[in-house]
């Protein structure tokens, strides 16, 4: 029987659960055996993301990866948080391409282009 990326991801997320440090690399080692019993390590990149995703959504927080043209990100990560309402963890990248203003992905699933950039493209396609 094969399993789905989002089981894995959640089996190992309950496993790692309240454990200590030394318990979860035996349990992330025995993970990665059953993954290869299961012929499933080509996929490790995407069972990680999965994992990320789940372990953030029981915790109410979101991922959000920002690019920006340049400033200060304190209080762009700040008025994200009171636009989203919950915690995040942010990955934030300098983009000068962007001219100014800012991207973000939400949850990898829901982007915002407020760039100039994309501003820009959009008036002169037109």
């Amino acid at each position: 029987m094969r399993y789905r990326i989002t089981h894995y991801a959640e089996a190992l997320d309950r496993a790692l659960e309240n454990k200590k440090p030394e318990e979860q690399k035996k349990i992330v080692r025995n993970f990665l055996y059953l993954l290869q019993r299961h012929r499933m390590l080509p996929r490790l990149n995407r069972i990680v993301e999965a994992y990320e995703r789940h372990a953030l959504k029981r915790r109410g927080m979101r991922k959000v990866v920002m690019e920006y043209a340049n400033g200060k990100i304190d209080a762009m990560k700040n008025e994200i948080e009171k636009m989203l309402g919950k915690k995040i963890v942010i990955n934030a990248v300098e983009n000068p391409r962007i001219l100014a203003g800012v991207r973000l992905l939400i949850d990898d699933e829901i982007l915002i282009d407020a760039s100039a950039r994309h501003q820009m493209e959009k008036m002169f396609k037109k």
